[in-house]
């Protein structure tokens, strides 16, 4: 595949509104046609070239151990998913002690399609209990209309946890600044291009301060505000990217010390590259080829370099994308696990020192723990059901017994999904 960029076949008639939020109706996307010319550039290198390693191989998981209460090295342990209401159409996630008593929070956008639930629009934050318990859901303004992704970030420089919140029907994000005590301000807006989609956070010119990115579907681009360390941005400056840009993550790809942005577009097999300088300006860079329909993206170190890889989720698997040390990443085979991907995933699920993969299927709705085998290969170790249409996923202690729990948004079905370890 390399140097041929695919061009995924996209109904006409999908709502890009409502792929914002996890309605994309991906079961209708062919496979991959249409080609069209391009070069994978030097981020994209076929994975028969990794490099060999000499780490020892985990010892086999075991689940026989499980409920003692002793976490062991090797033992894979969790439970069925416990379901918190979540107020409707929880349509991403994130999480954070965001009211700073010591256990995980879990925030989500209620994006409440046809306001069946309110007139107004929400985000929801359901406090942990340190025992993997959540509270009802405490409702904030979101601003805006059809709030559909969530990031949380400290936007004022005040130690708080805020977060900020894409209204994708009135193109822009808002920005929700804690003030401690559960308490939140009143949304403020910052301007977008049309259906904004996707957020995150990091410091892109190096002045201490969060700044933001934000997918742009109707406008194909990805929109960067710069922090003034008050919880208000400069103006976005847009930069061009391919046919409908889906998730966003800051990172530093090349190791110069500066923030560069990575987008997935979902029209295309490839994550779109976007240089930092440092100053807060992108150049747009060659695109990293993947599989059909990439949507979410995580960081992680997967094979214990020291080097942020990155995992994709595309229509069919997850491709890993593993940093080579120069600047350049080499591309791992597809890793199936379920029906149209969603996420994926990385912790060290069975606590033996490797990282392992989660991945989230909306299609088949379920979790597929992927255990760490050998250099970069993964062994499918137990599979758990989720909810109607899982909008996200994230990794947290929420029963802090040491081992990382899993939350799930289950958007039709209104609630948010803990799957917590069992040692």
């Amino acid at each position: 595949m390399a140097g041929i960029r695919w061009k995924v076949s996209v109904v006409a008639a999908v709502s890009l509104t409502s792929a914002a939020c996890g309605r994309t109706e991906l079961d209708t996307l062919g496979e991959a046609d249409d080609v069209a010319t391009g070069d994978g550039g030097p981020l994209s290198q076929d994975g028969d070239d990794r490099p060999p390693s000499d780490d020892p191989v985990p010892p086999p998981v075991s689940m026989e151990g499980c409920g003692n209460g002793v976490v062991e090295p090797g033992e894979l342990c969790y439970g069925d998913m416990i379901v918190f209401p979540s107020r409707i159409d929880p349509c991403g996630i994130d999480v954070s002690d965001l009211d700073g008593d010591g256990h995980m929070d879990i925030v989500v956008p209620n994006s409440d399609f046809e306001h069946a639930e309110s007139t107004e629009n929400f985000a929801s934050v359901l406090y942990g209990d340190g025992a993997g318990g959540l509270s009802s859901p405490a409702p904030f303004p979101a601003g805006g209309d059809f709030p559909v992704g969530v990031v949380v970030a400290d936007f004022n420089g005040d130690g708080l946890d805020d977060f900020a919140v894409t209204n994708s029907a009135s193109s822009q994000a808002n920005i929700l600044l804690g003030g401690g005590s559960r308490l939140y301000s009143e949304p403020m807006p910052i301007a977008m291009g049309p259906t904004p989609t996707l957020p995150a956070a990091g410091d892109l010119n190096g002045d201490g301060i969060a700044d933001l990115a934000v997918t742009i579907g109707e406008g194909n681009a990805v929109a960067v505000a710069l922090g003034r360390g008050n919880g208000t941005f400069e103006a976005r400056v847009e930069y061009t990217a391919a046919m409908i840009p889906w998730d966003v993550e800051f990172m530093d790809l090349n190791g110069d010390g500066n923030l560069d942005v990575v987008v997935t577009d979902i029209a295309y097999a490839d994550v779109e590259v976007f240089w930092g300088d440092g100053s807060g300006a992108l150049s747009r860079g060659e695109p990293m080829l993947v599989g059909a329909a990439p949507r979410a993206m995580t960081q992680a170190d997967l094979n214990g370099d020291g080097l942020l890889d990155l995992v994709v989720a595309h229509y069919a698997a997850v491709t890993l994308l593993v940093a080579d040390g120069e600047g350049g990443f080499w591309t791992s085979p597809d890793i199936a696990g379920g029906e149209d991907v969603a996420e994926g995933v990385v912790a060290d699920f069975d606590s033996n020192g490797s990282a392992d993969l989660a991945i989230l299927a909306a299609g088949s709705t379920d979790i597929t723990f992927m255990v760490a085998t050998d250099y970069l290969k993964y062994a499918t170790a137990d599979t758990k059901l989720v909810g109607t249409l899982p909008s996200g996923i994230r990794v947290a202690d929420f029963n802090e017994d040491g081992v990382p729990d899993l939350a799930v948004s289950n958007q039709l079905d209104n609630n948010v999904g803990l799957i917590l370890s069992n040692p």
